[in-house]
Formats: structure tokens, C-alpha cells, sequence
């Protein structure tokens, strides 16, 4: 995706997100 592999892991997205 975007940078959502950091941001997204502490935010609200599963951790599934932070590998994509």
C-alpha cells in the first residue's frame, strides 16, 4: 500500500496490514 505498514500497526489496521 502506502506507508500504512508503520502507521497502521500502531493505528487501528490488523498486523496483517503491517507486512502488506
Amino acid at each position: 500500500m502506502k506507508s500504512a505498514t508503520f502507521s497502521g500497526r500502531s493505528s487501528n489496521k490488523p498486523a496483517a496490514f503491517d507486512y502488506f
